[in-house]
């Protein structure tokens, strides 16, 4: 009975007597050591009396097996589980070996019991395991977020790298077997995790997009998104929490810098522009919207991690062969029998455009040169739709291998750009308000606005409308340069009444987009070219009156939308005011014109008319004079001889008003020979004048010098009751001086208002030459004008 049990004992069982000579075996021994004997020696072997020389053992088993049955029976203490790799049967075998001592009743020695077990194919399976557990591993490292999990007990109980990097020193070590208290996390930041944890873990659902602060394990400040899910047994039960982060640090510390650059630029806009800025504002705001969307896709970047929006892929340079994780058929729309299985396969998916490109990155990253390889390039999904991807690897074990993730980054890239058109209009209407300014001249105003538009919003023509009353009046046509069209019969006025398009803007103040028009339809009325497929128009109003409409026209179908309809707008705006502006400047030009001929016609009326009425009676009565008293005579014709003189001074002095330009050229001390005659003329005594030097002075300084002395002389006429005045003027190469002097009633300097006698005039235009003024006078002993310029020479000089 007992042999019968020992045979059926899958280990192999042996005992030996106390000089380790084999006293019997069990079934499974006596096979395992025949297999390994010669067939012809199989079926006549026999264990009794035999040593461990004499069976086949590998010499490195035999001594290893005879050890330790010495050492089992000197020490009488039982050896257990110990393996030793050897060779069975050409092959690798494990073994585990176990040696017992048997005792008899006097507690002496008396043999041992052997037993041995073979465990190659469990050896097999541990390593297989911890293959498969080391490329979970890998791709969990490779993954840009990091992974942890827990059991119901709260403890760490494994994740990645990217976590034992935040968490710890790096090491598996630093984490496992550890609470949240027990890592760098200060006490309120473990109270969230754990009350985070409990929740999940008692109600058993997932818990998605947790945004919290971590204290990491390097003194860094951190931001995470972090998901937790539930983990669950065979039997569906709850065992701990599987718990994912993507650390958002930089991007919140971007969106806080973008949102600061925002408000800032906001600021300093508002104060350079006028009222027109409230569309540009309404851009603006319109910016931080798409800003805000921008921010929710990237939160939703991490969700779209966990419901397998990034790809896993695996590269073996030298088959090429490739595998893809699944989830590259939901980004792509793929079946899955489309799925690439190498690489000129996956690379058929990839824009052609993007594809040599991607493949030195690849080639560049196995021979060293690069320490990763990273791309963003475009995919075709099956639909025909182009998505945007960003794909990173990095090699493997420093193989011929290279692991990565590849994400679908679509959304992302679109929002990049439309931030980047807004960004990009904003600075246009800053850059058109600036250039509108710089200038009142209309016809400037009109040619920019549309240079400026053509940089902005797409069109192959474009006109500006100004409206006199009920009739709209093209005032300014453009052309692209690339655009050859056939002009056709054009009108240049419009009754709005008549025209669809422009009572409709004129009604609703708002822009029109018409994306495809047939050729019957009245805008064509609007357009001098033919081939016009879509046009975009809006009204310029200014204080909630239609002055004008800016009107676009493009040779292709759908080519605008709404959001160039409001880009057009903000344009418009702004050329309101530079509009108003221009016309409002050509007026005050007619007025300043109308005012200088008037003045003149009084000074020709005051002077030159009154001085020809008397030369006029002196000429009538000369005849009679002359018969009655030669000498009266000689004298009243001496009298017309001044008259005559006068009138012609006072008419020099009008023309050199009527032509400015004659101030400069003509030379200083001639101007106040044409003054002083003219002023003596119409004083009634001659006015003395002094000249010093021969020198020319600068254009302006020659002006506000003349134009002091006029209006001092004009002064003296006006004002005082004087009966001699003088002009003195000395003028050498860097220094000029003039002084005006009369023996008039004079006046008290300190009394007197600095706006009165045009006082103030003459000190403005003395500070614009960098002169000095200075008034002498006390009433009863005349006045004294003295201006001193000197001409500022530069140092290096």
């Amino acid at each position: 009975m007992f042999q019968a049990v020992v045979d059926n004992i899958p280990q192999m069982i042996y005992w030996k007597d106390n000089a380790l000579a084999y006293i019997d075996c069990n079934r499974s021994f006596a096979s395992f050591i025949q297999q390994a004997l010669p067939p012809e020696s199989q079926n006549h072997f026999t264990f009794t009396g035999k040593q461990e020389h004499e069976l086949p053992w590998q010499p490195d088993v035999r001594a290893y097996f005879e050890k330790i049955d010495k050492e089992t029976l000197t020490s009488k203490q039982a050896h257990c589980n110990l393996e030793i790799k050897t060779t069975h049967q050409g092959q690798t075998c494990w073994l585990r070996t176990s040696r017992i001592p048997l005792k008899n009743q006097q507690d002496e020695v008396i043999g041992l019991l052997g037993v041995i077990e073979n465990i190659t194919e469990q050896k097999a399976s541990e390593k297989a395991l911890k293959a498969s557990q080391e490329m979970l591993q890998l791709v969990m490292d490779n993954i840009p977020q990091a992974i942890f999990w827990k059991n119901r007990d709260y403890i760490i109980m494994g994740g990645n790298r990217n976590f034992f990097n935040d968490a710890g020193d790096g090491t598996l070590a630093s984490v496992i077997d550890k609470t949240d208290y027990d890592l760098s996390y200060r006490v309120e930041e473990a109270d969230f995790f754990r009350e985070v944890d409990r929740r999940v873990m008692e109600s058993d659902q997932p818990e998605y997009r947790i945004i919290e602060p971590q204290l990491q394990a390097d003194g860094k400040q951190a931001w995470l998104e972090t998901n937790k899910i539930p983990l669950h047994d065979a039997d569906g039960n709850v065992v701990g929490i599987l718990g994912t982060y993507e650390d958002i640090t930089e991007r919140k510390y971007a969106e806080e810098a973008r949102r600061r650059e925002l408000e800032q630029r906001v600021e300093e806009r508002t104060r350079e522009l006028s009222a027109s800025n409230a569309q540009l504002k309404q851009e603006i705001e319109q910016r931080e919207r798409i800003e805000d969307a921008l921010r929710l896709s990237g939160q939703r970047y991490a969700l779209a991690t966990n419901a397998g929006q990034v790809c896993v892929w695996d590269w073996h340079s030298d088959t090429d062969q490739i595998y893809l994780a699944p989830g590259l058929n939901d980004l792509l729309g793929l079946e899955e029998h489309d799925t690439p299985t190498t690489l000129d396969d996956w690379l058929l998916l990839i824009h052609p455009e993007d594809r040599q490109l991607f493949k030195e990155t690849l080639q560049c990253h196995l021979k060293g040169e690069i320490p990763h390889c990273e791309n963003k390039l475009r995919m075709m999904h099956k639909n025909g739709e182009i998505r945007w991807m960003l794909s990173r690897g990095t090699i493997v074990n420093e193989e011929l291998r290279i692991m990565g993730s590849i994400t679908d980054i679509t959304d992302l890239t679109h929002m990049q750009h439309a931030e980047h058109e807004q960004r990009m209009l904003a600075e246009a209407l800053c850059d058109n308000a600036a250039l509108l300014n710089s200038t009142l001249n209309i016809e400037e105003v009109l040619d920019r606005i549309l240079r400026v538009i053509e940089r902005s919003v797409p069109h192959q023509v474009a006109n500006i409308m100004l409206v006199d009353k009920h009739t709209a009046r093209i005032v300014r046509s453009m052309q692209s340069k690339i655009h050859k069209a056939i002009a056709s019969r054009q009108k240049s006025h419009f009754a709005l009444s008549e025209h669809t398009v422009l009572s409709q803007m004129q009604r609703t103040r708002k822009p029109c987009v018409l994306s495809d028009i047939h050729f019957d339809e009245p805008y064509w009325q609007l357009c001098e070219h033919k081939g016009m497929k879509s046009y975009v128009g809006t009204p310029i109003c200014l204080q909630g009156e239609v002055i004008g409409f800016l009107n676009l026209h493009s040779h292709d179908p759908d080519c605008y939308n709404e959001t160039h309809g409001e880009r057009l707008q903000a344009f418009a705006n702004q050329a309101a005011s530079a509009i108003q502006n221009a016309r409002s400047f050509e007026r005050a030009q007619v007025i300043a014109a109308l005012e200088e001929r008037q003045r003149l016609a009084r000074d020709l009326h005051d002077a030159v008319s009154q001085t020809l009425w008397s030369a006029n009676i002196t000429a009538e009565v000369l005849p009679d004079l002359w018969e009655q008293d030669i000498n009266e005579g000689r004298k009243c014709l001496d009298d017309l001889h001044k008259f005559t003189n006068g009138a012609l001074s006072e008419m020099r002095a009008l023309l050199v008003e009527l032509r400015p330009s004659g101030l400069v050229e003509t030379r200083l001390e001639e101007l106040l020979q044409q003054l002083t005659e003219s002023m003596s003329n119409r004083m009634g005594f001659p006015v003395g004048l002094s000249v010093q030097g021969n020198c020319l002075l600068p254009p302006d300084t020659q002006v506000a010098f003349y134009r002091i002395a006029q209006e001092a002389l004009n002064n003296i006429s006006r004002h005082t009751t004087a009966t001699s005045a003088s002009v003195a003027f000395v003028h050498q190469a860097h220094y000029a001086r003039l002084i005006v002097t009369d023996n008039g009633t004079g006046f008290d300097v300190s009394n007197i208002p600095s706006h009165r006698l045009g006082l103030s005039i003459m000190r403005e235009r003395a500070t614009s030459i960098g002169a000095r003024l200075e008034i002498h006078s006390q009433p009863g002993q005349g006045t004294q004008i003295q201006l001193e310029w000197q001409k500022e020479i530069p140092l290096n000089a």
